[in-house]
């Protein structure tokens, strides 16, 4: 009985997958006949395809060999880059981690050599904006990462503030004094600041469209997003006029 249940799954799972598969081909060719009637050119070569799911999904699971894109066949690969982020297919971001860890060793090395050149200003800034910028970049997507994950990411940052401040006492004191939070709380401070701004400034209307939709679901609705703020320059009218 058991067996008969798993079989149906995994068929309702392959043809649901077959599905999105069609769905994905006809839209990639109206695409590409919308390229060629603008004289410009798919290129198949630089497209990627990936199957999200869990690890024990994914290992019960009958994937095609590929999708067809505008005449040819893209395979399936375990990770994909999109918009500077390599997301694998189990979602644990072990390859982008990977190689943000990569990067941020070579340019932390680098600016170790001409560390004695530098003030520690000069040294903060490009630390900063080099190697600082990439730990930062789409952290939000890491926060149910592995805490291995984690470390990794927090030992790139304490031998960079090693390298700003070198005679500290260790990288939590320099961390300390470069005023730079923890990558785990720096997770959390992205997250929060994403929130407040979806919810009340207004920013992010896709981000606000969801929320609104999921509070008003579970819970009273969020207040309206606040009207945007006058131009300055229309304050003097405004002020003369009261």
């Amino acid at each position: 009985m058991h067996i008969l249940v798993i079989l149906q799954q995994q068929q309702q799972l392959l043809l649901l997958l077959l599905l999105l598969l069609s769905s994905v081909v006809s839209c990639s060719d109206a695409v590409s006949s919308w390229f060629l009637q603008n004289a410009l050119l798919l290129n198949p070569g630089k497209t990627e395809a990936v199957i999200f799911g869990t690890g024990q999904r994914l290992s019960t699971l009958i994937k095609p060999v590929g999708v067809r894109v505008a005449g040819s066949t893209v395979t399936f690969a375990d990770a994909v880059k999109l918009l500077g982020v390599s997301p694998d297919s189990t979602l644990t971001f072990n390859q982008n981690v990977t190689n943000v860890v990569r990067a941020c060793t070579y340019h932390t090395r680098a600016l170790r050599h001409i560390r004695p050149l530098l003030a520690v200003d000069a040294a903060k800034t490009i630390a900063s904006a080099i190697v600082g910028a990439r730990l930062d970049y789409c952290n939000s997507l890491l926060l149910r990462t592995s805490e291995y994950n984690l470390d990794r990411l927090q030992r790139v940052q304490n031998r960079l503030a090693r390298v700003v401040l070198p005679f500290s006492a260790g990288a939590t004191e320099a961390r300390r004094e470069l005023h730079w939070l923890p990558i785990r709380q720096r997770i959390t401070f992205k997250l929060a600041t994403i929130t407040y701004k979806a919810r009340r400034s207004g920013h992010f209307y896709y981000s606000h469209y969801h929320y609104y939709h999921y509070y008003h679901h579970h819970h009273k609705p969020p207040p309206p997003p606040p009207p945007p703020p006058l131009p300055s320059r229309l304050l003097p009218r405004l002020l003369r006029r009261v």
